[in-house]
């Protein structure tokens, strides 16, 4: 990156196409890349999501996975760069059945178009206007024709189609409602969650019943949300979320820098995953940290308030160099909501046990959404 920087370029594109998994597994340096956001005019391309690896593809195309759609879609001419990581990322999920999903981090300010020359003709041969509206009027066409369809590929190829057109947004909501139906009927693949943005809501009320691992008194805990946008949610508490699951401050104060990364948007069991940041109160010392993440099962959980398909989410952390063991203990998240339905906690102190609870949801009031219907 500093390469590119004293390079001084308008414009620069980075593609990492590796595993993202570390070979040397006690090694004090962590599992995979770190997360890094990308500098002002620059897109930084993962060839998968942190956590995952990258498949090798077939021998016969002489590339792997990642990189054979990359060079595919690098040669479609009138593509915006961000459309072709786009269909890039399509085509691997599908291909790979949901493993691997590749991520970019971008903050281009200008358009790049890898072979602009159809763009360039077709708008010398017709005006900008005529030209939108036909291609609207395609679009239209081919949306009215797959729109009631239960075959996934069809969303496939229309969002490869029209990466960003006027029904992109609903089409990968559809595509992501198949695919979860698919994976159902298929134990062991990847469940394409929700949409993480609307996981909570202004006035969404949570109630927790938790007990005591020492005492086995029970109390009960009701978290509102005060405050909630597509990126971030405050509860009453003074905690802060990450619409994604991210964890940005605890109930005690504890911000995370970046935010500790408790689930990812792509779950499968077996899943693992590393989170490594600074925590500690804003006025403070900050401590390093990470927390090791497992994807332990897809096992139903009872509740009081109800019944859940959940993913069970094993974490161990620790502090770096000091015998204080950090959110050991398991997670389950409900497939369909993201919420947490089920907490066990188990922290030690040099050895020591400090903190041992768990909790279950006893009761959860949804408020109105944007886009519901009255």
């Amino acid at each position: 990156m500093d390469a590119f920087r004293s390079a001084g370029n308008r414009l620069s594109i980075v593609v990492l196409d590796a595993c993202r998994d570390n070979p040397f597994v006690d090694s004090a340096t962590g599992k995979g890349l770190a997360q890094l956001d990308a500098p002002p005019g620059t897109l930084l391309a993962y060839a998968t999501s942190p956590g995952s690896v990258a498949e090798d593809g077939d021998v016969r195309d002489g590339n792997g996975l990642y990189t054979y759609h990359l060079v595919r879609e690098m040669k479609q001419p009138g593509a915006k760069v961000e459309d072709v990581f786009k269909r890039v990322r399509l085509q691997v999920r599908k291909q790979s059945d949901g493993r691997q999903v590749p991520w970019e981090s971008t903050s281009l300010e200008d358009d790049f178009y890898f072979d602009p020359a159809v763009e360039v003709v077709t708008l010398a041969d017709a005006s900008r206007a005529s030209q939108a509206s036909l291609a609207l009027a395609r679009q239209k066409a081919d949306w009215k024709r797959i729109q009631q369809s239960v075959d996934p590929q069809d969303f496939v190829s229309f969002l490869r189609k029209y990466p960003q057109g006027v029904f992109s947004g609903v089409a990968e909501l559809f595509l992501g409602e198949l695919q979860t139906l698919t994976a159902r009927a298929k134990p062991g693949t990847v469940i394409v969650l929700p949409d993480a943005r609307n996981r909570y809501a202004t006035g969404d009320t949570l109630e927790y019943e938790q007990v005591d691992g020492y005492t086995k008194l029970v109390t009960h805990t009701t978290l509102r949300v005060t405050f909630a946008d597509d990126d971030q949610v405050e509860f009453d508490d003074g905690r802060i979320l990450a619409q994604d699951g991210g964890v940005r401050r605890d109930a005690s104060g504890n911000e995370y820098t970046p935010a500790r990364m408790d689930r990812l948007p792509d779950l499968t069991v077996g899943k693992k995953w590393r989170s490594e940041f600074t925590s500690g109160r804003a006025s403070g010392p900050k401590t390093k940290a990470y927390c090791d993440y497992k994807v332990a099962a897809l096992e139903e959980v009872i509740v009081p308030v109800g019944t859940f398909k959940a993913f069970k989410i094993e974490r161990e952390g620790r502090l770096n160099g000091e015998g204080y063991r950090l959110l050991s203990g398991a997670e389950w998240v409900d497939s369909e909501t993201l919420l947490t339905v089920r907490v066990e906690v188990l922290n030690r102190y040099y050895g020591r046990i400090a903190e041992f609870y768990s909790a279950r949801l006893t009761s959860f009031r949804r408020a109105p959404r944007r886009g519901d219907a009255f």
